[in-house]
């Protein structure tokens, strides 16, 4: 690793803006991180008769890197804003939710995040409509803010994510259910581009609960026809976002005709202890050629050193982020191995392995520092060679 470099930070009046708030922000749970106080509880407003809740929403996460590719000169120190997301949500009427968050450092195309309508009237389900995730994946659902590493897993390149459409999930003792029809995301309906639709459907249990932990297990599936060019395509970013290197794609396919794409998960979790995996596997039909499949899996684990454990949503069937219970917050330790092929002839978009080894500190339920390595080798790469990356990143997240 090349520690002597100058950390290049994008200079911009936005980003200036941006790292200004966040300092400010993160003063104010800093402290009191030890106290039963939270100062962001009194972001909220209750009309009277409490027929309409607002609460301000937020996510800050600045990410420092060093990245040493097998090309000296195109190894970096860098630092950006990963997130910089602002929302509201609202209850009103009883019965009826709203969400609207829009993320000032994402990518043009991914800028809005939650934006949907949902009616929660009826016992145990719920219906919304509007941008929402796509459910599919255990790792993909999961909040940025909860996730265990920085990055998720090299097999998330196989699901959509945030998606337009209308969904209706359910939930019960141990129980979950979700299901949608979806279009595309929100910048192709702006610009009145066809961009297919889909089917998807998730279902989990907890089929008993040992002493202190939990036993999760999950699947989905999704049916997707592709846009009306009948072209798409895979790729990923060796589990670092600071890079736009990325060591396997397939470039574009074309003549699709539709998608299938299943996944398997699982969690255990007892005590401090957690260990968690997902195989996500995607066949692509196409007329005049080949079909072709691509798939990829992960397992972690993770060990809380002292002040917590990881918290399991029922309702939903992921995680929330963690609340420490010590003096001094709480030391999580994880190691995860991941990998994605998407070499299947005549396509040859290359096989990648990552080994990724974490460090998170949560001082307290609304701050985490993050620590990852990451060594990731493609063999081959996208280009039929063998490539290694290997990065040290830090994150300091702020959530509200």
């Amino acid at each position: 690793m090349r520690w002597f470099r100058t950390p290049r930070i994008t200079s911009s009046r936005n980003n200036s803006l941006f790292f200004s708030i966040f300092l400010c922000l993160l003063w104010v749970p800093s402290s009191a991180a030890w106290s039963d106080e939270d100062w962001f509880d009194h972001l909220r407003y209750f009309s009277e008769g409490d027929t309409l809740e607002l609460r301000l929403r937020g996510r800050f996460h600045y990410d420092f890197a060093n990245i040493d590719v097998d090309n000296p000169r195109d190894s970096k120190t860098t630092s950006r804003w990963r997130r910089a997301r602002l929302g509201v949500s609202a209850e009103f009427l009883r019965d009826w939710r709203l969400r609207y968050e829009y993320d000032f450092a994402a990518d043009q195309d991914s800028q809005v995040k939650d934006a949907w309508i949902g009616y929660y009237g009826f016992d145990g389900i719920r219906i919304r409509a509007g941008n929402t995730q796509v459910p599919q994946s255990l790792e993909e659902l999961t909040s940025s803010n909860a996730i265990t590493f920085m990055e998720r897993a090299l097999p998330n390149a196989l699901v959509q994510g945030y998606r337009l459409g209308l969904q209706v999930d359910g939930y019960g003792q141990g129980w979950t259910l979700a299901g949608g029809l979806f279009e595309g995301s929100i910048r192709g309906r702006k610009d009145g581009l066809s961009q297919g639709w889909g089917l998807a459907g998730r279902a989990t249990l907890v089929p008993f609960q040992p002493k202190r932990g939990h036993i999760h297990l999950g699947l989905s599936a999704e049916y997707r026809e592709p846009p009306g060019d009948r072209k798409l395509s895979y790729s990923a970013r060796p589990e670092v976002r600071l890079t736009d290197r990325r060591l396997v794609s397939t470039g574009t396919l074309s003549d699709v005709d539709y998608t299938r794409t299943g996944g398997l998960e699982f969690a255990i979790l007892r005590g401090p202890f957690s260990l968690q995996g997902e195989y996500l596997g995607t066949e692509v039909l196409r007329t005049g050629r080949k079909d072709v499949t691509f798939d990829g899996w992960y397992l972690f684990g993770s060990w809380f050193l002292f002040g917590g454990q990881r918290n399991y949503d029922q309702k939903n069937g992921t995680f929330n982020p963690v609340v420490p219970t010590g003096r001094f917050g709480a030391l999580e330790a994880a190691m995860r191995y991941s990998e994605l092929d998407l070499q299947d002839q005549p396509i040859t978009g290359g096989e990648e392995r990552n080994w990724t080894l974490g460090l998170n500190w949560y001082v307290n339920r609304r701050m985490r520092f993050m620590g990852n390595w990451v060594h990731a080798k493609a063999d081959p790469n996208r280009d039929g060679d063998t490539e290694t990356l290997e990065a040290f990143q830090l994150r300091l997240q702020l959530a509200f």
